[in-house]
Protein backbone atom coordinates (compact mmCIF):
# COMPACT_ATOMS: atom_id res chain seq x y z
CA UNK A 1 0.00 0.00 0.00
CA UNK A 2 2.94 2.60 0.94
CA UNK A 3 4.37 1.48 -2.32
CA UNK A 4 2.06 1.97 -4.08
CA UNK A 5 1.38 5.88 -2.65
CA UNK A 6 4.62 6.73 -3.79
CA UNK A 7 4.34 5.80 -7.55
CA UNK A 8 3.95 9.09 -9.82
CA UNK A 9 1.41 10.28 -10.66
CA UNK A 10 0.37 9.65 -14.49
CA UNK A 11 -1.03 13.28 -14.39
CA UNK A 12 2.56 14.71 -13.08
CA UNK A 13 3.94 12.31 -15.89
CA UNK A 14 1.94 14.24 -18.46
CA UNK A 15 2.22 18.03 -17.71
CA UNK A 16 5.93 17.40 -17.50
CA UNK A 17 6.68 15.69 -21.15
CA UNK A 18 4.27 17.79 -22.54
CA UNK A 19 5.95 21.18 -20.66
CA UNK A 20 9.11 19.77 -22.68
CA UNK A 21 7.46 19.48 -25.64
CA UNK A 22 5.95 22.73 -25.80
CA UNK A 23 9.51 23.91 -25.20
CA UNK A 24 11.28 22.39 -27.18
CA UNK A 25 8.52 22.79 -30.22
CA UNK A 26 9.31 26.65 -29.67
CA UNK A 27 12.93 27.30 -29.45
CA UNK A 28 13.05 24.15 -32.81
CA UNK A 29 10.34 26.87 -34.61
CA UNK A 30 12.35 29.89 -33.73
CA UNK A 31 9.25 31.26 -31.53
CA UNK A 32 11.55 32.00 -29.33
CA UNK A 33 15.23 33.08 -29.20
CA UNK A 34 17.39 30.05 -28.85
CA UNK A 35 19.88 32.12 -26.93
CA UNK A 36 17.67 33.63 -24.13
CA UNK A 37 15.61 30.29 -23.73
CA UNK A 38 17.88 27.30 -24.80
CA UNK A 39 15.82 23.85 -26.30
CA UNK A 40 15.76 21.07 -23.56
CA UNK A 41 17.83 19.47 -25.31
CA UNK A 42 21.12 21.67 -25.38
CA UNK A 43 19.99 22.17 -21.85
CA UNK A 44 20.27 18.04 -21.13
CA UNK A 45 23.64 17.78 -23.09
CA UNK A 46 25.33 20.66 -20.86
CA UNK A 47 23.92 19.12 -17.76
CA UNK A 48 25.50 15.89 -19.02
CA UNK A 49 28.88 17.50 -19.90
CA UNK A 50 29.40 19.25 -16.56
CA UNK A 51 28.50 16.81 -14.91
CA UNK A 52 30.69 14.41 -16.32
CA UNK A 53 33.36 16.63 -15.62
CA UNK A 54 32.56 16.97 -12.29
CA UNK A 55 31.87 20.61 -11.85
CA UNK A 56 28.27 20.75 -11.42
CA UNK A 57 28.91 17.58 -9.06
CA UNK A 58 31.02 19.30 -6.79
CA UNK A 59 28.98 22.52 -6.94
CA UNK A 60 25.37 20.50 -6.26
CA UNK A 61 27.13 18.42 -2.77
CA UNK A 62 28.68 21.79 -1.35
CA UNK A 63 25.33 23.12 -1.88
CA UNK A 64 23.31 20.42 -0.91
CA UNK A 65 25.64 20.28 2.25
CA UNK A 66 24.81 23.62 3.36
CA UNK A 67 21.62 23.09 2.73
CA UNK A 68 20.93 20.55 4.99
CA UNK A 69 23.52 21.68 7.48
CA UNK A 70 21.86 25.39 8.05
CA UNK A 71 18.46 23.57 7.97
CA UNK A 72 19.11 20.88 10.57
CA UNK A 73 20.12 23.55 13.10
CA UNK A 74 16.94 26.18 12.22
CA UNK A 75 14.71 23.46 12.75
CA UNK A 76 16.11 21.85 15.75
CA UNK A 77 15.99 25.19 17.34
CA UNK A 78 12.39 25.94 15.82
CA UNK A 79 11.17 22.75 17.29
CA UNK A 80 13.19 23.35 21.06
CA UNK A 81 11.50 26.13 21.41
CA UNK A 82 8.04 25.61 19.49
CA UNK A 83 6.60 23.06 21.70
CA UNK A 84 6.88 24.53 24.89
CA UNK A 85 6.17 27.77 23.40
CA UNK A 86 2.57 26.28 21.96
CA UNK A 87 1.84 24.42 25.32
CA UNK A 88 2.74 26.99 27.72
CA UNK A 89 0.87 30.44 27.34
CA UNK A 90 3.18 32.05 29.84
CA UNK A 91 6.53 31.13 27.62
CA UNK A 92 4.62 31.91 24.30
CA UNK A 93 3.80 35.24 25.31
CA UNK A 94 7.17 36.14 26.25
CA UNK A 95 8.72 35.36 23.20
CA UNK A 96 5.53 36.75 20.80
CA UNK A 97 7.00 40.24 20.62
CA UNK A 98 10.21 38.78 19.77
CA UNK A 99 8.99 36.65 17.02
CA UNK A 100 6.66 39.68 15.64
CA UNK A 101 9.33 41.90 15.50
CA UNK A 102 11.89 39.77 13.69
CA UNK A 103 10.04 37.41 11.37
CA UNK A 104 8.76 39.67 9.00
CA UNK A 105 12.30 41.44 7.88
CA UNK A 106 14.58 39.54 5.39
CA UNK A 107 17.06 37.26 6.91
CA UNK A 108 18.91 37.98 3.65
CA UNK A 109 19.32 42.04 4.80
CA UNK A 110 21.16 41.09 7.80
CA UNK A 111 23.70 39.41 5.82
CA UNK A 112 25.71 42.74 6.17
CA UNK A 113 25.70 42.79 9.67
CA UNK A 114 26.34 38.90 10.05
CA UNK A 115 29.19 39.12 8.07
CA UNK A 116 30.55 42.03 10.46
CA UNK A 117 30.17 39.57 13.41
CA UNK A 118 31.24 36.33 12.22
CA UNK A 119 33.10 37.43 8.67
CA UNK A 120 32.82 36.06 5.74
CA UNK A 121 32.44 32.35 5.56
CA UNK A 122 30.34 29.28 6.39
CA UNK A 123 29.30 30.48 9.63
CA UNK A 124 27.87 33.55 8.20
CA UNK A 125 25.82 31.16 5.80
CA UNK A 126 24.96 29.08 7.85
CA UNK A 127 23.57 31.46 10.40
CA UNK A 128 21.39 33.16 7.95
CA UNK A 129 19.81 29.89 6.40
CA UNK A 130 19.39 28.27 9.97
CA UNK A 131 17.36 31.73 10.93
CA UNK A 132 15.26 31.77 8.03
CA UNK A 133 13.94 27.99 8.38
CA UNK A 134 13.85 28.79 12.58
CA UNK A 135 10.74 31.53 11.81
CA UNK A 136 9.06 28.85 9.65
CA UNK A 137 9.57 25.81 11.92
CA UNK A 138 8.62 27.94 15.11
CA UNK A 139 5.24 29.54 14.12
CA UNK A 140 4.04 25.92 12.10
CA UNK A 141 5.11 24.31 15.48
CA UNK A 142 3.45 26.87 17.89
CA UNK A 143 0.30 26.09 15.93
CA UNK A 144 0.28 22.87 15.67
CA UNK A 145 0.95 22.56 19.37
CA UNK A 146 -1.89 25.37 20.35
CA UNK A 147 -4.55 24.39 17.45
CA UNK A 148 -4.62 20.66 19.19
CA UNK A 149 -8.20 20.42 20.90
CA UNK A 150 -8.68 21.26 24.36
CA UNK A 151 -11.07 18.45 24.50
CA UNK A 152 -9.11 15.84 24.04
CA UNK A 153 -6.27 16.87 26.49
CA UNK A 154 -9.12 17.11 28.78
CA UNK A 155 -10.49 13.51 28.33
CA UNK A 156 -6.70 12.14 28.67
CA UNK A 157 -6.56 14.03 32.15
CA UNK A 158 -10.33 12.85 33.25
CA UNK A 159 -8.64 9.14 32.37
CA UNK A 160 -5.73 10.20 34.82
CA UNK A 161 -2.92 10.50 32.02
CA UNK A 162 -0.25 12.45 33.18
CA UNK A 163 1.83 15.59 31.72
CA UNK A 164 4.46 13.66 29.53
CA UNK A 165 1.74 10.73 28.54
CA UNK A 166 -0.38 13.79 27.19
CA UNK A 167 2.48 15.36 25.18
CA UNK A 168 3.48 11.70 23.85
CA UNK A 169 -0.18 10.74 22.83
CA UNK A 170 -2.27 14.08 22.40
CA UNK A 171 -0.35 16.82 21.83
CA UNK A 172 2.37 14.90 19.73
CA UNK A 173 0.58 13.14 17.23
CA UNK A 174 -2.14 16.64 17.01
CA UNK A 175 0.80 18.99 15.92
CA UNK A 176 2.37 16.89 14.06
CA UNK A 177 0.52 17.25 10.49
CA UNK A 178 1.48 21.11 10.88
CA UNK A 179 5.09 20.76 12.66
CA UNK A 180 5.49 18.72 9.37
CA UNK A 181 3.91 21.53 7.37
CA UNK A 182 6.38 23.61 8.05
CA UNK A 183 9.46 21.43 7.78
CA UNK A 184 8.40 21.04 4.47
CA UNK A 185 8.13 24.49 4.11
CA UNK A 186 11.65 25.46 6.31
CA UNK A 187 13.41 23.18 3.73
CA UNK A 188 11.82 25.25 0.46
CA UNK A 189 13.36 28.57 2.30
CA UNK A 190 16.56 26.46 2.96
CA UNK A 191 17.33 25.65 -0.59
CA UNK A 192 16.12 29.42 -1.87
CA UNK A 193 18.80 30.85 1.35
CA UNK A 194 21.77 28.84 0.63
CA UNK A 195 21.52 29.66 -2.88
CA UNK A 196 21.13 33.53 -2.50
CA UNK A 197 24.12 33.54 0.01
CA UNK A 198 26.25 31.74 -2.51
CA UNK A 199 25.40 34.12 -4.97
CA UNK A 200 25.99 37.13 -3.06
CA UNK A 201 29.50 35.52 -1.47
CA UNK A 202 31.17 32.06 -1.81
CA UNK A 203 33.56 30.20 -4.26
CA UNK A 204 31.20 26.86 -4.58
CA UNK A 205 27.83 26.09 -4.67
CA UNK A 206 25.08 26.11 -7.15
CA UNK A 207 24.22 29.77 -6.31
CA UNK A 208 27.85 30.43 -7.48
CA UNK A 209 27.99 28.73 -10.23
CA UNK A 210 24.57 30.28 -11.40
CA UNK A 211 26.49 33.74 -11.16
CA UNK A 212 29.42 32.99 -12.58
CA UNK A 213 27.06 31.73 -15.36
CA UNK A 214 24.93 34.59 -15.67
CA UNK A 215 28.10 36.68 -16.07
CA UNK A 216 29.35 35.05 -18.95
CA UNK A 217 25.67 35.15 -20.01
CA UNK A 218 25.42 31.58 -20.47
CA UNK A 219 22.11 30.90 -20.50
CA UNK A 220 22.43 26.57 -21.33
CA UNK A 221 24.79 26.75 -18.34
CA UNK A 222 22.11 28.81 -16.32
CA UNK A 223 19.42 26.21 -17.01
CA UNK A 224 21.65 23.09 -16.67
CA UNK A 225 22.21 24.50 -13.11
CA UNK A 226 18.54 25.24 -12.26
CA UNK A 227 17.87 21.75 -13.85
CA UNK A 228 20.22 20.14 -11.08
CA UNK A 229 18.72 22.24 -7.93
CA UNK A 230 15.32 21.92 -9.56
CA UNK A 231 16.09 17.61 -9.26
CA UNK A 232 17.54 18.16 -5.88
CA UNK A 233 14.45 19.74 -4.49
CA UNK A 234 12.13 17.21 -5.57
CA UNK A 235 14.13 14.37 -4.59
CA UNK A 236 14.21 16.33 -0.96
CA UNK A 237 10.51 17.00 -1.47
CA UNK A 238 9.88 13.10 -2.08
CA UNK A 239 12.21 12.16 1.02
CA UNK A 240 10.53 14.28 3.04
CA UNK A 241 6.92 13.19 2.12
CA UNK A 242 8.14 9.56 2.54
CA UNK A 243 9.09 10.13 6.49
CA UNK A 244 5.53 11.97 6.79
CA UNK A 245 3.47 9.14 5.92
CA UNK A 246 5.52 6.89 7.32
CA UNK A 247 5.31 9.13 10.99
CA UNK A 248 1.79 10.18 10.22
CA UNK A 249 0.11 6.85 8.75
CA UNK A 250 -3.82 8.34 10.23
CA UNK A 251 -3.38 12.05 8.60
CA UNK A 252 -4.71 13.00 5.14
CA UNK A 253 -3.68 16.24 5.47
CA UNK A 254 -0.49 15.60 4.13
CA UNK A 255 -1.01 12.32 2.06
CA UNK A 256 -3.87 14.24 0.07
CA UNK A 257 -7.27 12.41 -0.83
CA UNK A 258 -5.99 8.62 -1.73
Amino acid sequence: MFRKRLKVSPYSVVTVIGFLLLWQAMVSLKLVNPFFLPSPLSVMKTLIETIGSGELLLHGTVTLGRIFHGFFWGALIGLSLGIPAGWSKRIYEAINPFIAATYPLPKVALLPLIIVYLGIGEMSRLVIIAMAVFYVVLINTIAGVRQVDPILVMAAQDLGAKTMQIFKKVILPGALPMIFAGVRLGMGIAFLSTVVTEMIFGDKGLGYFLGVRGNMMDMTGIFAGLTLLGALSILVTTCLEWVSRKTMPWSRDIQGIR
